[in-house]
C-alpha cells in the first residue's frame, strides 16, 4: 500500500538507519513505477452516490472510495493509515469501527456532504448503538457516533465478501461471525463475570485500597477486604505508591477469598469498574 512505501522511504531520514537496506530501495523503485503508471483514479461525480470500502489488518486501516461507472465500481480515492496506539488495543471489530470513522472524516473533502455508503465486514451500527464497551471513552464514542450514525448522508452496510479495501485477506478474514458476541467475549476476562449483583451469592464482599502522604512526606499504602460483619484481610503495601495499585491488590485478595464460590464484590473505584 501507499503508506507502506512512504514509510520505508521516511525511515532512511532518521539517523542510524543504513541507506543500503533493501527495503527503501525497493520502496523507491515501487514509488517511481507507481508515479509513471497510468492514473487509476476517476474524478468524483456528484450526481452519483459514493461508496467507501473500509478494512483493517495488522493495525493498518485501508479504504477505497468508489462510484459506479456503468455497473463497475470506479475508485475515486485510496486511503491508508496506521491506527493510533489506543486503537491498536481494541478488539478486531472495534478496530474496523475506528478505521471507518477515520476514513469517513478523511473523505469529507471529496464527498462534500453527498450520499455516502460505508461498507465494512463488521456490524458497525450494532457495535455503536447496542454494545457497551469499556474500550471506548465517552469522547471517542461520541465522535464515532457523529461520523457514522448521526449524519443523514452516511449509511452503513456490512460487506463481508471481497472488500476492495483489502484484496489479500488473512485466513480469518471473511469468516461469518457475530460482532457483538466476539466483542463481548474479548472484552470480558471470564464469561461468568457480570457488572450486576448476583441474586443469591455465597459471599458479599467489599474492598478498598488507599495511598496517602504522611507528615514526613513519605507515601503509605494499604488495603482491606471485608464483609458486612468483619474484616477478612488487610495489610500495608510497602513499595506501593499508588492508590490504583492498592485497589488492584485488594481486588485480587477479594477474588482469592471468593475462589470456588459465587460472590458479589463491591468497590467505590471507578477505575476498576471500567476495566474490561
Amino acid at each position: 500500500m501507499a503508506f507502506n512505501i512512504r514509510q520505508d522511504l521516511a525511515d532512511i531520514a532518521f539517523p542510524g538507519v543504513p541507506e543500503t537496506l533493501p527495503g527503501p530501495d525497493d520502496a523507491f523503485s515501487s514509488l517511481k513505477k507507481a508515479l509513471s503508471s497510468t492514473p487509476a483514479l476517476g474524478l468524483p461525480d456528484y450526481t452519483k452516490p459514493f461508496t467507501l470500502y473500509c478494512h483493517e489488518r495488522d493495525n493498518f486501516a485501508q479504504g477505497v472510495l468508489t462510484q459506479l461507472h456503468g455497473s463497475t465500481p470506479c475508485p475515486v480515492a485510496y486511503f491508508s493509515a496506521p491506527l493510533d496506539s489506543v486503537v491498536e488495543g481494541f478488539p478486531p471489530c472495534l478496530k474496523a469501527v475506528a478505521a471507518a470513522a477515520k476514513f469517513v472524516e478523511a473523505s469529507a473533502s471529496l464527498v462534500l456532504g453527498h450520499e455516502l455508503v460505508v461498507a465494512v465486514p463488521h456490524a458497525i451500527a450494532t457495535l455503536l448503538s447496542k454494545t457497551s464497551s469499556s474500550y471506548l471513552s465517552g469522547a471517542r464514542l461520541t465522535k464515532y457516533e457523529a461520523l457514522l450514525l448521526s449524519s443523514p448522508a452516511v449509511s452503513l452496510t456490512r460487506w463481508p465478501i471481497l472488500n476492495p479495501a483489502f484484496l489479500l485477506p488473512l485466513p480469518m478474514d471473511g469468516e461469518p461471525h457475530d460482532c457483538e458476541l466476539v466483542h463481548t467475549s474479548m472484552s470480558k476476562p471470564r464469561v461468568d463475570l457480570s457488572d450486576s449483583p448476583l441474586a443469591n451469592p455465597d459471599l458479599i464482599l467489599f474492598f478498598d485500597g488507599s495511598c496517602y502522604r504522611t507528615d514526613t512526606g513519605s507515601l503509605v499504602s494499604g488495603y482491606a477486604v471485608c464483609n458486612s460483619h468483619e474484616t477478612l484481610e488487610s495489610g500495608s503495601l510497602p513499595g506501593v505508591h499508588s492508590a490504583q495499585v492498592a485497589e488492584l491488590v485488594a481486588l485480587a485478595a477479594a477474588c482469592h477469598i471468593a475462589a470456588e464460590k459465587s460472590a458479589t464484590i463491591y468497590t467505590d473505584s471507578l477505575c476498576l469498574r471500567c476495566c474490561p
